[in-house]
């Protein structure tokens, strides 16, 4: 008589996480995830990127308002911008390199704009407007064997 009832509480909670595993499945969709161009040039999910990767979509660009291209990476948690002679803008990590940004590779689709005879980027010299940004990946740590040498920051 115990063994019946030992049975049909079993069969109770196996039939309860059979129709619960469902629903946890679905809490777990990573479809929506945003996907991001790694360290390592592989199209990837956020969250299983081994780099720490922030990402401003052309929403957060609308959103924000902002009218110069450098001004973005102020919504980057870490990045400094200020201006530089008054007329070109220095963008830097954590406050290194204030005056040029020589350890920042800067890609647009997939091309450099660092100006190594400057030893910077020039902004000012950006072949496109911020209305052309679809989106914005900024990669923290030293990137330099998949980005060049000076992809430091």
């Amino acid at each position: 008589m115990y063994l019946p009832a030992l049975s049909r509480n079993v069969a109770f909670c196996a039939a309860t996480l059979l129709l619960c595993s469902p629903l946890e499945a679905s809490l777990w969709n990573t479809d929506e995830l945003p996907v991001v161009l790694t360290p390592a040039r592989l199209k990837q999910n956020r969250s299983e990127v081994p780099a720490s990767v922030s990402v401003i979509d052309r929403d957060m660009i609308v959103a924000s308002g902002l009218k110069d291209i450098p001004e973005l990476f102020r919504l980057i948690p870490g990045t400094s911008v200020g201006a530089r002679d008054g007329w070109n803008y220095v963008v830097s990590y954590h406050g290194t390199n204030y005056r040029d940004s020589r350890r920042m590779q800067v890609l647009i689709d997939g091309r450099s704009v660092y100006q190594a005879g400057l030893g910077t980027v020039d902004w000012n010299d950006i072949p496109i407007t911020i209305q052309d940004i679809e989106r914005i990946e900024v990669v923290r740590g030293p990137s330099s064997a998949g980005y060049g040498a000076n992809a430091f920051l």
